[in-house]
């Protein structure tokens, strides 16, 4: 997998909250519509600022 990985991180930006809100009702309404919908979640999705979060602590009980 690491051979696929981009060499260079995609750039961050930030939205206004509206924007955040007008986008998030437009992806409502497609998964509304649509007849089938799959979401990939797990393992490598990780915050941009690279902080290890509550479920990466060895306390919070996840066994991988």
């Amino acid at each position: 997998m690491a051979d696929i990985a981009p060499s260079v991180a995609a750039e961050e930006y930030r939205e206004s909250l509206a924007a955040v809100d007008r986008k998030a009702e437009a992806l409502a309404n497609q998964i509304k519509k649509s007849k089938h919908f799959i979401v990939f979640t797990g393992a490598g999705v990780r915050p941009p600022n690279r902080r290890v979060d509550n479920r990466e602590t060895k306390d919070s009980g996840t066994r991988h």
